[in-house]
């Protein structure tokens, strides 16, 4: 085998490597958890309904990575911690982009709102304080 075609070799297997490794990488990030660090605008705003008596906490804000969207919001009750993680995605399905804007039910047997996985406390019901 002639030197050259070594080389046109190992030059094409290092793409291979280099393709998978950017692929996974990438398919990583559309999967990620925003953190509050990584909110630009974050906003919380305690609002109630005059017809029901419930009150909502409305959270906004934009991601800070620019290469990605927002996919799926998910609450999650931990003991009586109300965690809401936001979801990135690589696509733009929906019409959607970076901003988010999200209104959480606050229920009477929740103390605390906490965003992303590393648990932020982003309201405290003052009444069980």
């Amino acid at each position: 085998m002639s030197n050259k075609i070594k080389i046109i070799l190992i030059i094409l297997v290092l793409l291979v490597i280099a393709l998978v490794a950017a692929i996974t990488l990438f398919i990583k990030s559309g999967n990620m958890v925003l953190e509050y660090k990584d909110v630009s605008d974050f906003d919380t705003k305690e609002i109630s309904t005059i017809k029901n008596n419930r009150k909502y906490l409305l959270i906004s804000g934009e991601s800070n990575h620019s290469s990605l969207n927002i996919g799926e919001i998910k609450e999650s009750l931990e003991n009586r911690d109300m965690v809401i993680r936001v979801y990135t995605t690589l696509s733009n399905t929906n019409n959607r982009d970076g901003s988010f804007m999200y209104a959480v039910k606050i229920d009477n047997n929740i103390d605390r709102i906490l965003f992303g996985n590393e648990k932020k406390v982003i309201w405290e019901n003052k009444n069980n304080i």
